[in-house]
């Protein structure tokens, strides 16, 4: 499936919904999103991730 194909299919099923919380959810989500062209790593949102699979590595070097 290409990228048009799956924006349309977004856009499908978005327009199904009908709870106002839920679409101002995704609003929310989608607002947060990297913009194209943005190089911005954004490592403050990858941060439990990475402590997740780096703790005890990530402490030893703040050590």
């Amino acid at each position: 499936m290409g990228i048009s194909e799956m924006k349309l299919e977004a856009i499908t099923e978005i327009s199904k919904l009908e709870d106002a919380d839920t679409l101002r959810e995704i609003l929310n989500y989608l607002s947060h999103l990297p913009q194209p062209g943005d190089k911005s790593l954004y490592l403050s949102r990858q941060y439990n991730k990475a402590k997740e699979q780096y703790g005890s590595l990530l402490t030893k070097l703040a050590q």
